[in-house]
């Protein structure tokens, strides 16, 4: 038996792989992994959407449109980032009708943050009649960063009122799916909190009185991510390397702070 035929007999038991071994299948075996994506064992159906997934497969979106549709298990949101790869305005009208079909809010959020990465290239009024209909409160937070990708104002100001009780939430989670100039200048007094954000020593279990390993002593800073989130959303560089987990100096956090001044 060959390699690739090993692996896919892995998927019919419903057994995972990994990226790697994924990479391995390629857009050949995508024919043979279809199927596999509309099992009734919910083991098998997951293991083969993550596979199209990964392999970011074309012509398979009725498959990730079933599952949306359909699935009770975490099946739904593997299918959502499937789709989101491919996305097009074409897919909208089957995900509208998913989300109008779908009882769960945390169900009908998800598929409204897949709709506001269509960005404007949506049915914005298609959308936003769902989202002032919208009555529960998963549901309507999925719909506001939608609805702030899309470009609506009130969505955007709303956003920008949470943001300073919220920052941590909105730097681990929130920043990735949003991502826009328009968040970069409302970022300038968090270049000032020097509260921390992470610290790798949680991460560490070793025996009591051991010594902590270098590599679990780093730590970030609030004013640290937010310097990180500036240089990838400007798209810009800086006199000094932008990475993660290090504590700028004062004048590299004052460099960031001019260029935000310096923003419209």
């Amino acid at each position: 038996m060959g390699e690739v035929e090993a692996l896919l007999d892995r998927l019919r038991s419903g057994n995972g792989l990994s990226v790697e071994e994924i990479a391995l299948l390629g857009p050949a075996s995508i024919p043979a992994i279809r199927p596999l994506a509309l099992s009734s064992d919910p083991r098998v159906r997951r293991s083969a959407l993550i596979a199209l997934s990964e392999l970011r497969a074309t012509g398979c979106e009725d498959v990730y449109q079933h599952a949306i549709l359909e699935a009770d298990d975490d099946a739904v949101y593997i299918a959502l980032e499937g789709l989101e790869r491919v996305l097009e305005p074409r897919h909208e009208p089957a995900l509208l009708a998913a989300y109008d079909a779908r009882p769960e809010g945390t169900i009908r959020g998800a598929i409204a943050r897949t709709l506001g990465t269509l960005e404007g290239r949506a049915d914005f009024w298609a959308f936003k009649k769902r989202a002032d209909a919208e009555q529960d409160e998963e549901a309507k937070e999925g719909v506001l960063f939608a609805l702030a990708r899309m470009g609506d104002g009130p969505a955007r100001a709303e956003i920008l009122r949470r943001l300073p009780g919220a920052k941590r939430e909105f730097l681990e989670r929130h920043f990735e799916y949003l991502k826009a100039p328009w968040l970069l200048k409302p970022l300038l007094p968090l270049l000032d909190d020097q509260e921390v954000l992470f610290d790798s020593r949680s991460l560490f279990h070793g025996q009591p009185g051991a010594p902590i390993p270098e590599a679990f002593r780093s730590s970030e800073r609030v004013c640290d991510r937010v310097l990180g989130w500036v240089a990838a959303i400007a798209g810009r560089s800086f006199s000094f390397p932008v990475q993660r987990l290090v504590h700028y100096a004062p004048e590299q956090i004052e460099e960031v702070r001019a260029f935000l001044r310096s923003l419209p």
